[in-house]
């Protein structure tokens, strides 16, 4: 009886086997392959896409791989690009490598920073007119390890030169957008107030001090914690400000008043975002970001385009949650005008700061082989060391299309890191579809290099 019964069970068995297609592979094994011939279809539109770049050193670029950016960048008046960490050479060399092309082939004339306004206008200056010195942008670039370095500098001493050899209509400006940095800020609205109101600047200068303190932390990236009561002193003297012009300017001049205001305003933007007491309206870093890049750009002509540089976390179009980032705010601006760039690697050394250490103290960091299933992954399987991709080109298959609709991890480093992040903090998730219109692979990262000081 028992024989019987196993023979029934195997003829059930081989009569599933049949109404099934013959097929003994289980869900899971399908899901599987699936996945890879969906990772296959990404690769080869990626791979489809892919403008080599052979060289990503200033001077040594072909401008024929940078020459498919005419056909991308038509009609986009600003151009985002990002960086997946702070302190890898390739990402500055790569950019500074974009900027000297579409100045040079496609008439943009303005770059912009994550970077101090007010050092910038000081930086500025000097790339446009050849006012102060060398050595004053330097200073400028040392007041925090990210700008310190070589690699900056060669873009500034680049916009030097090639604003002394071009007519002014063309010279390229330079505006930093950060409301950070703002010991220079500090100053100007110091030295307004001690020759237009001292009695004033008598009961700020406290005030003044505590938002000079604070500053000095966000440079080194320590705890900052503006109280409610400071950022009223603060709305109260930009009322004085406006409150008080015609008086004012009788002792000074319109343009001492407006460049007063202007960077008092970069205080009270700095305190919002620092608040110990979140409060409603308040504004956002990026959004602030994003509200002095549009100020400049309403300053100049509408013709004008320029170049925006910033972590990838800045730059990307991503316009929901709480803190929308810059890219953001120009994408909703600008609309089809405003092109982000990511910036990705997938290996290599990076320079960050150690966390909770202070005075601060940098460290240079590695990261192997990015894992599979990441977006840096994926851009390694095309088989070329450096190129770039557009996202806006169409993807017909409906796999590719999904992938870049879906979240998926890309290297993201901020200021800080440390060797125990390395296999859980080393990416975030973004969707390529919404956060990016093109990319940049940039296969091996390394650290950059500080600027050795001035000899006296």
């Amino acid at each position: 009886m028992f024989r019987r019964m196993l023979i029934s069970l195997i003829a059930l068995a081989l009569s599933a086997l049949a109404l099934s297609g013959g097929s003994s592979a289980s869900p899971v094994a399908a899901t599987s392959q699936d996945d890879k011939e969906r990772d296959e279809a990404v690769i080869g539109w990626l791979r489809k896409g892919a403008r080599t770049l052979r060289g990503i050193q200033p001077g040594a670029a072909d401008n024929n791989d940078l020459n498919p950016l005419q056909k991308i960048l038509e009609g986009v008046r600003v151009v985002g690009i990002g960086e997946a960490t702070h302190g890898t050479r390739e990402f500055v060399q790569v950019r500074h490598c974009f900027l000297e092309f579409l100045v040079k082939e496609l008439g943009f004339t303005a770059l912009a920073m994550e970077f101090s306004v007010a050092d910038g206008n000081v930086i500025n200056e000097y790339v446009v007119h050849g006012r102060g010195s060398r050595r004053q942008v330097i200073a400028c670039l040392k007041k925090g390890w990210i700008t310190d370095t070589e690699e900056l500098l060669a873009v500034f001493d680049w916009l030097r030169a090639h604003n002394a050899s071009v007519a002014e209509g063309r010279r390229v400006k330079f505006f930093g957008l950060d409301p950070q940095g703002n010991a220079r800020a500090i100053e100007v609205v110091r030295d307004f107030l001690r020759r237009t109101a001292p009695q004033r600047l008598a009961k700020v200068e406290a005030l003044l001090e505590t938002m000079n303190e604070q500053d000095r932390n966000a440079l080194e990236f320590a705890p900052t914690a503006v109280t409610a009561e400071k950022v009223d002193q603060l709305y109260r003297l930009i009322s004085y400000l406006v409150l008080h012009r015609e008086d004012l300017i009788r002792h000074s001049s319109a343009l001492e008043w407006d460049r007063a205001l202007e960077h008092l305003k970069l205080l009270a933007q700095f305190a919002e975002f620092n608040s110990s007491a979140p409060f409603n309206g308040a504004g956002t870093r990026d959004g602030y970001m994003a509200e002095n890049l549009l100020a400049a750009l309403r300053r100049e002509a509408l013709s004008t385009r320029i170049v925006v540089w910033a972590h990838n976390a800045h730059v990307c179009t991503r316009e929901s949650g709480r803190f929308p980032a810059l890219g953001g705010y120009l994408h909703k601006a600008f609309g089809k005008e405003y092109y982000a760039f990511g910036v990705a690697f997938e290996h290599g050394e990076f320079r960050a700061q150690l966390p909770k250490v202070r005075p601060p103290k940098l460290a240079t960091f590695k990261l192997g082989a990015a894992s599979a299933g990441t977006i840096d992954y994926m851009l390694s399987k095309v088989g070329i060391a450096n190129f770039m991709v557009d996202l806006r080109a169409p993807a017909a298959d409906e796999r590719v299309s999904a992938w870049l609709k879906a979240p998926h991890n890309l290297h993201w480093v901020g200021a800080f890191f440390m060797e125990e992040w390395a296999s859980k903090s080393a990416t975030r998730p973004f969707v390529l579809n919404r956060d990016f219109d093109g990319l940049v692979f940039i296969e091996k990262s390394t650290p950059t290099r500080a600027i050795p000081a001035p000899l006296d």
